[in-house]
């Protein structure tokens, strides 16, 4: 099985219910970390080294690792949509791996 496969799952998951919800950015950016994301792990789900280090940058803007709160729903709006943006962009890059064959 290609470990693409997973991380595009989880990717466009997060990336419809970015596209499709109603309620406002922050709380839909929150809902695709909860539903999808927070399960990625970057090391096995994402083999290319520099979308691993992209969703681990992606991921601390979410969730402080130390506290376990939420931060995405703190931040100004241009964040959560440069956010949002690098969500929909690691979707499109895992899906043209996946395609490829890569992993």
């Amino acid at each position: 099985m290609n470990r693409y496969s997973y991380a595009w799952e989880k990717l466009h998951i997060a990336v419809c219910s970015l596209a499709a919800g109603t309620d406002p950015l922050p709380k839909r950016l929150a809902d695709a970390w909860r539903s999808s994301l927070i399960s990625l792990q970057p090391d096995h789900h994402l083999p290319d080294q520099a979308l691993a280090d992209r969703f681990r940058a992606l991921a601390s803007q979410f969730q402080d690792t130390h506290s376990g709160q939420l931060l995405v729903e703190t931040l100004r709006e241009d964040e959560q949509g440069q956010i949002a943006m690098e969500i929909c962009s690691l979707d499109y890059e895992a899906c043209l791996r996946l395609a490829r064959g890569e992993g």
